[in-house]
């Protein structure tokens, strides 16, 4: 038996694999824009190591991060952040690629080092939520 496809079908799918998208695309553009600076934060093993403000970063920068598990490039510029070179077994890590969004993470797992993008919001004084 075979089926076809009519103009509703396609109509319909259309519809709904655009509507699929819209939750994204909403979360991002509203944590994008609430964020006056941006800044990574470099941590390892769970203790934060270093605070690198991102916004007017324009000039090329690097940065070596190494501990007893390993040795970690980093490279700055643009506004953006990337591992570059990794002496890890799996280099993972350097794939991410350049990130600058907040919320953005990059991460190497043997080195046990994380970075996150975090946002400076302008409105920190009002109150979002309360716990009695």
């Amino acid at each position: 038996m075979k089926y076809e496809i009519k103009k509703w079908d396609l109509i319909i799918i259309s519809g709904l694999f655009v509507i699929s998208f819209l939750p994204y695309i909403g979360i991002k553009t509203i944590i994008g824009t609430q964020a006056e600076s941006i800044y990574a934060y470099i941590t390892i093993s769970g203790e934060l190591c270093k605070e690198i403000p991102l916004t007017g970063q324009m000039s090329q920068k690097q940065i070596e991060i190494e501990n007893e598990y390993g040795k970690n490039t980093i490279m700055i510029e643009n506004e953006s952040i990337a591992i570059i070179e990794s002496d890890c077994p799996d280099h993972l890590c350097e794939e991410f690629g350049f990130k600058n969004t907040v919320g953005d993470i990059i991460v190497c797992l043997p080195h046990q080092l994380y970075i996150e993008i975090k946002g400076n919001k302008s409105s920190q004084s009002q109150v979002d939520a309360k716990v009695y």
